[in-house]
């Protein structure tokens, strides 16, 4: 049977450790860290990268789409009022 290696760090200098890791334990951790390592230098150079590229300046044709769709909107709500109202008139004739 294998024996587990275990690595125990003794904060408090009492000579019995106060935390214990394992071997599985240590790789999770230190991948852990690895992991978050990069993944912050990978966010801080899309950061430089950001700050080089030119400012998005509103244009009239967003404010075209936007209207566009807001017309829509209005006119399916007008339609669904329509709709509503001529189910309220057929259920109150019954």
């Amino acid at each position: 049977m294998p024996s587990k290696k275990k690595v125990g760090i003794d904060i408090d200098n009492d000579g019995k450790p106060d935390i214990i890791f394992d071997f599985k334990t240590i790789i999770i951790l230190v991948t852990m860290v690895a992991s978050i390592s990069f993944s912050y230098s990978d966010l801080k150079k899309e950061i430089e990268i950001a700050k080089t590229l030119p400012l998005y300046e509103i244009q009239n044709d967003d404010f075209n789409i936007v209207n566009q769709k807001m017309d829509y909107i209005q006119m399916e709500i007008e339609r669904m009022e329509k709709q509503i109202k001529d189910l309220e008139k057929k259920a109150y004739k019954k």
